[in-house]
């Protein structure tokens, strides 16, 4: 799918210690066993989550605004 496509290519976009651990989450498991698996703090692995938490959502309401403004623009037409 659409959205699909475009969360892998934000995670591609992303560092790629951070890649690792989104990965990780991804697959389902845990911030704490994420961070024991990658030798990093709790801290950090919840911090690198929420920082793509917001990216999501920017590129979603992103997307959103585009898709909207394309409908508006061929209604008014």
């Amino acid at each position: 799918t659409v959205l699909q496509i475009s969360i892998e290519e934000i995670i591609e976009l992303q560092p790629e210690s951070h890649r690792d651990v989104i990965r990780l989450r991804i697959e389902g498991y845990n911030v704490q066993e994420i961070a024991d698996s990658l030798r990093k703090s709790k801290r950090t692995v919840e911090r690198v989550l929420q920082s793509f938490r917001n990216e999501l959502m920017n590129s979603t309401l992103l997307s959103c605004h585009d898709e909207n403004s394309a409908d508006l623009t061929e209604s008014s037409q």
